[in-house]
């Protein structure tokens, strides 16, 4: 499973890695949780990637564990070897990631075509 690590912090720059790790324009916000010990996490089908942010250890104790969600079977991890780093893993669906220790994870969407993007009051 591929992993990016990356200093990168900022939203918009965070965006950017992903979009050039995945090919496709995603969406902004990211959306941020933060996951205690043995949450278990199912990615909606729209996600296309995770951020897990292991920049600090006050933002990450533990370690996210990635599963194929119907037969539980381990796929990869992202833990504190990353330390220092916001990690991007390109997501598939069919996947869940389960927290040991707390973690922060951002989800990121594809962005809407140009024609469904909705109009904002000024």
């Amino acid at each position: 499973m591929e992993k990016i690590a990356t200093k990168s912090s900022t939203e918009k720059k965070l965006i950017a890695k992903c979009e050039k790790a995945i090919g496709i324009r995603c969406d902004q916000p990211i959306a941020w949780m933060t996951c205690n010990d043995r949450d278990t996490v199912s990615p909606t089908d729209d996600i296309l990637a995770i951020v897990v942010d292991v920049r600090k250890p006050s933002n990450s104790s533990g370690a996210v564990y990635i599963h194929e969600r119907t037969t539980g079977e381990y796929l990869d991890m992202v833990g504190l070897e990353y330390e220092g780093y916001n990690v991007i893993v390109p997501w598939q669906s069919g996947l869940e990631l389960i927290s040991y220790g707390v973690c922060r994870i951002g989800m990121v969407r594809q962005a809407l075509p140009d024609s469904q993007v909705p109009e904002r009051n000024p």
